[in-house]
């Protein structure tokens, strides 16, 4: 019998909450099995599981995802304190991310039907705000934007550190 374990996820060390998987949860993860996963989304008349992308997929979709991470960090480094020219404007992130929509769904298609182009993502999803749909889901299934924010609560300390070590 494996008894479920607990996971941590913190913003700062003064916000940190616990909770538990479930075995279903746990299993789930051990397995990328796409047929036990809860998130799905449809692309045209098709239905596609979303998974856990692998490691490589994952720094791919990091990559294109650049521009939307450059104004998430861009901004909580300014309201920590710190400058960054990493701000976008919000025209040049919508370029920048309608350029790699297609190819970011691509990906998620991938994971579970690997003949899935980008011409094919393109022609199914009719508009960049269904693609982008699909993406927020690969977003939120993998924790992304949690896994951001916890690595940069981690690190703003020891920025800090060294900033003051400087100054």
């Amino acid at each position: 019998m494996v008894l479920p374990l607990p996971f941590f996820s913190f913003m700062t060390s003064e916000n940190t909450t616990e909770t538990t998987l479930s075995q279903a949860d746990i299993v789930r993860a051990a397995t990328n099995d796409p047929a036990l996963t809860k998130d799905e989304f449809m692309l045209g008349d098709r239905k596609f599981p979303v998974v856990d992308l692998s490691y490589d997929d994952y720094l791919r979709f990091l990559t294109l995802l650049t521009p939307l991470l450059e104004t998430v960090v861009g901004g909580v480094m300014a309201k920590s304190g710190f400058r960054s020219g990493a701000m976008l404007s919000p025209k040049d992130l919508i370029s920048s991310l309608s350029d790699s929509l297609p190819e970011l769904v691509s990906i998620v298609c991938n994971q579970t039907d690997e003949t899935m182009t980008v011409e094919e993502v393109k022609l199914l999803g009719r508009t960049p705000f269904k693609l982008a749909d699909i993406v927020m889901k690969q977003i939120e299934h993998n924790k992304i934007i949690s896994e951001i924010a916890s690595f940069f609560a981690q690190m703003l300390p020891v920025l800090k550190a060294a900033l003051s070590l400087r100054g």
